[in-house]
């Protein structure tokens, strides 16, 4: 009886601190459950994980492009057939006759290479089109970290408005955070990703196209050379236009495949540069890394906004 009466005595202790625990609960004096962590225990996770696809996302979305040059230098035979056929020869001649105007030779190349091989329009849209997938996919991220964001907060919506908005309202209020981070920054990241990059990549492509192939300067000084302001079609044609001469007076045993092949090299080598670049050019993945950066900050300004803390007190996840 006496073992009997401890243990109800000990059960009865148990109940009675279960209950004051819950009263204590109720009643806000106790507050160890419900205690909102801290913004930056909340952001940090999910800017990570966002900047993480995003620093992905910037070396894929090429596709566009990938199947451009694919296209075109599956026409590289085409266009060598015409380049050293008898329409080509006799303008190479008509340019060398005194008093006559001198480009009909790279002006007949650079025709035949926009219709069999590559146009600038085209070349334009592929690298626009990679752009705007990659905008896309930083559009995509941002959207499901601030969904992710707004799950955690939904029990602390004491402490964080952002729990007791809805979506709509969430990215609302996110994109004016990042506009007016922008403002207070000068980080205008619209110039950036306007379409002014898709001539800034081409045109530095191109540049270090020719160098490095070693251009003449009398065939840049042609027809051809208007590939400059056209997005550099013609440049190209330019690159091949001195071994197209050679091989049209010169003994090759197959100057047409040897056309050929030294066309797809160059194909290959913009599309990469285009693409990748290198420790010479900025291709598309480096400004999209700059791009990443940049909208990084703005993003972390913007959680800060969201969460009602100050702008420099969660620290940058890089």
């Amino acid at each position: 009886m006496k073992k009997r009466a401890i243990w109800c005595l000990f059960a009865v202790a148990i109940c009675l601190f279960g209950l004051s625990l819950l009263g204590l609960g109720k009643f806000g004096l106790g507050t160890f459950q419900s205690r909102a962590p801290s913004p930056v225990t909340i952001a940090a996770p999910h800017l990570n994980r966002a900047e993480e696809s995003i620093a992905k996302a910037t070396r894929t979305h090429f596709q566009a492009i990938d199947a451009l040059f694919v296209r075109s230098r599956s026409q590289s035979p085409t266009f060598a057939k015409s380049a050293l056929g008898w329409g080509s020869k006799w303008r190479i001649i008509a340019d060398a006759t005194p008093f006559t105007r001198g480009d009909r030779h790279a002006e007949y190349l650079k025709e035949q290479f926009e219709a069999q091989v590559l146009k600038g329009e085209d070349l334009s849209k592929a690298i626009e089109q990679a752009v705007n997938e990659f905008l896309a996919e930083i559009r995509n991220s941002e959207s499901k970290m601030l969904v992710d964001l707004r799950v955690d907060v939904e029990d602390f919506k004491s402490t964080y408005e952002l729990g007791r908005m809805d979506s709509a309202e969430v990215q609302s209020q996110f994109d004016a955070a990042v506009e007016n981070a922008m403002l207070i920054s000068g980080n205008d990241l619209q110039s950036n990703i306007s379409s002014q990059l898709v001539s800034i990549v081409v045109g530095e492509v191109l540049t270090q196209v020719a160098i490095r192939l070693g251009v003449s300067a009398g065939i840049l000084g042609t027809g051809a050379a208007s590939g400059w302001f056209t997005l550099g079609v013609g440049v190209i044609v330019g690159l091949v236009i001195d071994q197209i001469v050679s091989a049209i007076w010169t003994h090759i045993s197959d100057p047409q495949k040897n056309l050929e092949e030294e066309l797809n090299i160059q194909l290959k080598v913009m599309q990469r540069l285009i693409c990748f670049g290198d420790k010479d050019t900025k291709g598309l993945v480096q400004h999209f890394e700059e791009i990443a950066k940049s909208r990084a900050e703005l993003r972390r300004v913007a959680v800060s906004k969201l969460l009602g803390a100050a702008p420099d007190s969660i620290p940058s996840t890089k």
